[in-house]
C-alpha cells in the first residue's frame, strides 16, 4: 500500500539512499513529511516499476539525485529549496508549492504542472500533456518547453528564456499576466491561439512571437 515517512513538524531529516520501487506499477505511492528537516532521495524512483504518486508534505530543502517515474508529483510546502538532479516522467500531474524549484533533468508531464511559490529555474526540457501555470517571482526557462494545453506566467519578478534554447511551444493561449518584466531570448509559438505579454520586454536576441497560420491575436500591452 501507499506509505508515509515522517519525521514530524520539527527537525528531523529524511534519508533515502537507494532505489524506491512499488509492488505493482503505479500503485503504491509514497508521501514524505520532514517538518523543517531536508529529504535527500538518490533513488532512482520507480526505475524497475513506476511509482504511484510522489509526495512532499512538508521539507526546508529537498533534493532528489537520481531519476523520478511515477504517476504524479505533489508537494505542498516547503522552506527551502526542491531539487530535482536526474529526468523525471509522471503519467499525471506536477504541482509544487513551497518556495523555490530547480530542475536540472528533463520533466515529462502527462496533465497539468503548477508551480505557486517564489523561484523556478527550469535547466532540462518541459514537456506538458496539459496547462502550464506559474505563479511566483522569478521564472528561468533555459531548455526548451512544449505546453499541450494553455501557458500561464503570473510573474512577480523576473520571467527569463534563455537564448535559442528556451524555446516555447504551447497548444493552447501563451498569457504572461503578472506584474513583473520579462527577459525574452527564445521564439513564443501557440497553435492558433492569443499570444500576450502584461509588462515590458527586454528582448536578448531577436526572437519570433508566432500564432500560427490561423487565428490567433498577439498583444503587448506595455
Amino acid at each position: 500500500q501507499s506509505v508515509q515517512f515522517s519525521t514530524g513538524a520539527g527537525a528531523g531529516d529524511i534519508t533515502l539512499t537507494s532505489t524506491v520501487n512499488p509492488q505493482a506499477a503505479s500503485t503504491q505511492g509514497l508521501t514524505l513529511v520532514a517538518g523543517t528537516g531536508n529529504i535527500n532521495v538518490t533513488g532512482p524512483v520507480g526505475n524497475l516499476l513506476r511509482l504511484g504518486a510522489l509526495s512532499i508534505s512538508s521539507a526546508a530543502n529537498a533534493t532528489i539525485t537520481n531519476n523520478v517515474t511515477g504517476s504524479s508529483f505533489t508537494q505542498g510546502s516547503g522552506s527551502g529549496t526542491t531539487t530535482f538532479n536526474g529526468n523525471q516522467d509522471y503519467t499525471a500531474s506536477f504541482s509544487f508549492t513551497g518556495t523555490d524549484l530547480v530542475q536540472n533533468g528533463t520533466l515529462n508531464v502527462g496533465t497539468t504542472y503548477t508551480f505557486s511559490g517564489t523561484n523556478s529555474t527550469q535547466n532540462g526540457v518541459v514537456t506538458t500533456g496539459g496547462n502550464y501555470q506559474f505563479t511566483g517571482a522569478a521564472l528561468t526557462v533555459n531548455e526548451g518547453m512544449t505546453v499541450g494545453g494553455t501557458t500561464t506566467i503570473n510573474n512577480s519578478g523576473l520571467f527569463t528564456t534563455k537564448n535559442s534554447t528556451g524555446t516555447i511551444t504551447s497548444t493552447g493561449a501563451f498569457t504572461q499576466n503578472g506584474t513583473g518584466p520579462n527577459s525574452i531570448g527564445a521564439d513564443i509559438t501557440t497553435s492558433n491561439t492569443n499570444l500576450s505579454f502584461a509588462t515590458g520586454i527586454t528582448l536578448m536576441q531577436s526572437v519570433q512571437f508566432s500564432t500560427g497560420a490561423g487565428a490567433g491575436d498577439i498583444t503587448l500591452t506595455s
